[in-house]
């Protein structure tokens, strides 16, 4: 079974899981024991949403800001672009030394062309075909650059293989990395590390949150002599407990698609929620975002 399908899979269950539990409470506590879950359902996921919101950003900053940057500068200092495109350039033909490639590489696509253009036609080639081996060079790049940060620093390679970056943002990093692997690393930390990591530390977050006010909640419907284990005391109560606990059915795959959300929002995710095999879960998801 692959990861997609067993994503899926996972997802499905925890959707009926959501659906099913509470309508056979419905059925089992009745109306007023249902409307308080309820309550509490909605009063939960309201605090955990705006607390993970808050408390996510404060978490990355004093616990895992530094650590992760000191992993973006250890890796950008084993990705070596200048090699990369030396070597592409003398593949070509164009053999240059190191100084003039990271020349290249440090300037904008337009002058980048011109430069590589220029280095052709001092080594005989013709203006036309100088032309079209520098344009070729600047298409490739990121292509290159790419396929040489998966040799060199698989570390980032894996946290960007869902093609969070575009060609823009990776020239930008292969500029940065030629000026400064610490610059790099901290454009890459800013921009893509800090925005996944808080993503996943917010899901947690909310997670956490969640269960530690539902079971606050159930706490204080206690002391206030509501026991939220009492059957239903007549069918009428049933029924109307059962209509009840399919609200709080959907109210629960709300919150699911919220922390699934969260893990999405980061844009460096394996997958996205169109790929995922999952039957019962996607559609609803779909029609609920």
């Amino acid at each position: 079974m692959d990861m997609l399908t067993a994503a899926g899979l996972v997802l499905d269950i925890i959707a009926i899981a959501a659906v099913l539990l509470p309508v056979l409470a419905g059925f089992r506590q009745g109306f007023k024991r249902r409307l308080l879950a309820l309550a509490a359902l909605g009063i939960s996921a309201l605090i955990a949403y705006v607390g993970s919101g808050m408390l996510a950003p404060k978490v990355y900053d004093e616990l895992l800001k530094d650590k992760t940057r000191q992993v973006c500068v250890r890796v950008t200092k084993s990705f070596d672009p200048v090699t990369a495109a030396k070597n592409s350039l003398e593949a070509q033909g164009v053999a240059l030394d190191e100084d003039y490639v990271r020349e290249i590489l440090s300037q904008t696509d337009e002058n980048k062309i011109q430069a590589v253009r220029q280095a052709a036609e001092e080594y005989g080639i013709d203006a036309n075909r100088a032309r079209e081996l520098a344009e070729k060079f600047s298409d490739q790049l990121p292509e290159q650059a790419a396929r040489a940060l998966k040799e060199q620093a698989p570390q980032i390679a894996e946290a960007l293989r869902s093609g969070a970056m575009t060609n823009d943002e990776l020239a930008k990093t292969v500029r940065q990395v030629v000026e400064s692997p610490e610059s790099a690393a901290d454009y890459i930390e800013e921009n893509y590390a800090a925005p996944f990591i808080t993503a996943i530390a917010e899901a947690v977050l909310f997670g956490l949150i969640f269960a530690l006010m539902q079971l606050i909640l159930v706490l204080v419907f206690s002391l206030f002599g509501f026991d939220m284990k009492k059957k239903a005391e007549s069918n009428g109560d049933r029924c109307a407990g059962v209509m009840l606990g399919l609200v709080c059915a959907l109210a629960n795959l709300l919150v699911m698609c919220i922390v699934v959300t969260s893990f999405l929002k980061a844009g460096t995710s394996a997958f996205d929620m169109d790929s995922v095999n999952s039957l019962i879960f996607l559609p609803i998801y779909n029609k609920l975002y």
